[in-house]
């Protein structure tokens, strides 16, 4: 066991963070210390909503978005029967993967159709057929 640093307390308080499992983790804490799963919200940041991201694998397509483009910037993005891309988690990372949509998908400014998927970090831009700007941020984990 490592020893206490003076001026540190140990226990959870203030903004500590409850896991699924139920343990309360310290104030800071990327991964439950007791299953090590990631702590914190997957969204994706829309410039007028958030979505939450609740499976390990999430699928999106035009359907998702209706409301926030107009109907012909969303005739750029794929249908939700043949997705226009789909977030990933593998071992508490993830991943954004472009399905072969036909307007493109970029990550950071760099296409990433036909290329599998990419890994996603917090503060991420995913721009799906030049059109829809969205920011990845994992609610309560910087960068």
């Amino acid at each position: 066991m490592r020893p206490r640093k003076k001026g540190k307390t140990m226990m959870p308080g203030g903004n500590a963070m409850k896991c699924i499992c139920g343990y309360i983790n310290r104030e800071g804490a990327k991964f439950c210390l007791i299953c090590g799963k990631l702590i914190g919200k997957p969204m994706l940041v829309l410039p007028n909503r958030e979505i939450e991201i609740t499976q390990d694998e999430a699928i999106f397509g035009r359907e998702d978005f209706e409301g926030d483009l107009s109907n012909e910037e969303l005739m750029y993005i794929s249908r939700r029967v043949k997705p226009h891309f789909t977030i990933l988690r593998e071992n508490n990372k993830f991943y954004v993967q472009d399905d072969s949509s036909k307007g493109g998908t970029k990550l950071n400014g760099e296409e990433i159709k036909e290329k599998g998927k990419q890994r996603l970090k917090a503060d991420n831009e995913i721009l799906l057929a030049d059109t829809l700007k969205i920011r990845f941020k994992v609610e309560g984990v910087e960068g």
